[in-house]
């Protein structure tokens, strides 16, 4: 099965007998999908492990496929196509890493670990590790009117402005988000999710281990935008027994140093050299620099309340 994608420029092939996995990527990658090519920047193949690899240059992974991994190829011989959890263990991140070694080379563009929406033409992107709220928060703007950019990455970039190039994959939401919002948008879950819920309480999914996070997709051409100028960068933080939410104002050398600890290289095993090193280290700073001077940055130490939130950071921000 071939599929064709143009992620912001970058021709891709994704020439794989696995049908799933490729129902797999649409969810992730499904805004991008194109009909066809007639030449591509990447090809992806991935096919069934026949006999033992003596190239060097492929490796093995943790699950004993053999991968070879470059800036315009991908390739993959799997040894069990009935494994369920190789896309998400070990096909996404190659593929991702990929794609981000391309958008680099492309535009210069880093990417940050973050969920972005946009509101009237302002890109307001929520930064942070798992469980800082990032994914929620971004939810929560989407589900009232804001537009869907992207979760867990998103990519920077210096134009005119601080530009964005959105990645709209699918969401995943842990235990307390999915009480929140199953609650107030049930529809946007599966079957799966609403059995489990009648059966337990949402505190009790995770801590018996009935359920693993649960992701839903959001991402459609009409609800979301591909590209953007960046606002406002915020650093979510759970205080959920708050009363109200807090919001702190970050110096612009603040800005900087957190900044730094949510790049997301596009380094894997088996893919280690992306560039020009010097001109790599030098684009982060360039960007950054840029950053400082045109973006605010906040820190944002959220309740349990997501409304309230909204209300809060919206008014705060003015949009």
């Amino acid at each position: 099965m071939i599929q064709y994608l143009n992620v912001h420029g970058i021709k891709v092939k994704v020439d794989c007998y696995i049908k799933g996995l490729i129902e797999e990527l649409k969810r992730d990658y499904g805004v991008f999908f194109t009909k066809g090519e007639k030449d591509f920047d990447v090809e992806v193949i991935v096919e069934k492990l026949a006999t033992n690899v003596l190239d060097r240059e492929y490796f093995i992974t943790l699950k004993g496929n053999y991968c070879l991994v470059r800036k315009s190829k991908i390739h993959f011989l799997i040894i069990n196509d009935k494994d369920v959890k190789f896309y998400k263990g070990e096909f996404r991140k190659y593929f991702t890493a990929v794609i981000s070694r391309n958008l680099y080379e492309k535009y210069n563009a880093l990417c940050f670990h973050s969920a972005t929406v946009d509101i009237n033409g302002k890109g307001i992107v929520f930064m942070g590790e798992s469980g800082s709220g990032k994914t929620s928060l971004a939810l929560q703007f989407f589900l009232n009117d804001a537009k869907y950019v992207s979760n867990d990455l998103t990519f920077l970039h210096k134009e005119k402005n601080v530009h964005i190039l959105g990645m709209p994959q699918q969401t995943n939401l842990g235990h307390g988000a999915l009480a929140w919002f199953y609650k107030k948008s049930p529809d946007l879950f599966n079957e799966n999710y609403d059995e489990a819920y009648k059966k337990y309480n949402a505190n009790q999914l995770f801590e018996k281990g009935n359920l693993d996070k649960v992701s839903i997709d959001i991402a459609d051409k009409e609800a979301t935008v591909l590209w953007t100028d960046c606002k406002y960068i915020i650093f979510p933080q759970p205080n959920v027994g708050a009363n109200e939410p807090v919001i702190e104002l970050l110096k612009p050398e603040t800005l900087a140093i957190k900044l730094l600890a949510h790049i997301i290289p596009p380094f894997k095993y088996g893919f280690q050299t992306i560039c020009d090193e010097q001109k790599y280290y030098e684009t982060i700073i360039e960007l950054i620099d840029k950053i400082k001077r045109d973006v605010k940055g906040f820190n944002f130490f959220w309740t349990e309340d997501h409304d309230m939130n909204e209300r809060f950071l919206r008014k705060f921000i003015n949009v």
